[in-house]
């Protein structure tokens, strides 16, 4: 069994807010020139990432000549609550790893973003390797880049 990787930070900004920054303008935070297959494969960065709303919604990476590169699905979609999507960038469907954003009020201007990546069992004897290949890339991603693009967003509010 392979534990989750979980990952908890405070943005400084109401739930709804922090909810669309991560849903609605992911491009505006995702990493693209270094966390895409744009990237991986060419070196050179991404067009978009973009989260399709509602549940069955598509996690779609777009390369610089249109193609659409689908990374998972929604499988929870709650604005200002909770995100929920299966993640199977670089694998088949059937190896989809889970990732789950929760978001709580801590203040009206402060909002408790928790994410948890589970359900490593489905990649096999690899899971525990990419468990901490995530575990570290969370951190850049999630952390640095989506908790700085809610500073952000409220430095323009």
């Amino acid at each position: 069994m392979v534990d989750p990787i979980k990952k908890l930070i405070v943005v400084q900004c109401d739930p709804h807010t922090a909810f669309s920054v991560f849903a609605e303008r992911t491009t505006d935070w995702w990493p693209l020139d270094k966390h895409s297959l744009t990237a991986g494969r060419t070196g050179n960065p991404a067009k978009s990432v973009t989260m399709e709303p509602g549940v069955g919604g598509r996690i779609i990476e777009t390369t610089p000549e249109g193609e659409e590169l689908h990374w998972g699905s929604i499988k929870v979609y709650e604005p200002g609550k909770v995100l929920c999507f299966s993640w199977h960038v670089s694998e088949p469907v059937e190896r989809a790893t889970e990732v789950e954003i929760r978001f709580e009020e801590v203040s009206p201007q402060q909002t408790q973003v928790t994410l948890e990546h589970r359900n490593w069992h489905v990649l096999g004897e690899g899971g525990e390797e990419s468990r901490g290949h995530y575990n570290n890339g969370w951190v850049h991603v999630f952390e640095d880049c989506f908790g700085g693009a809610c500073q952000a967003q409220r430095a323009r509010a």
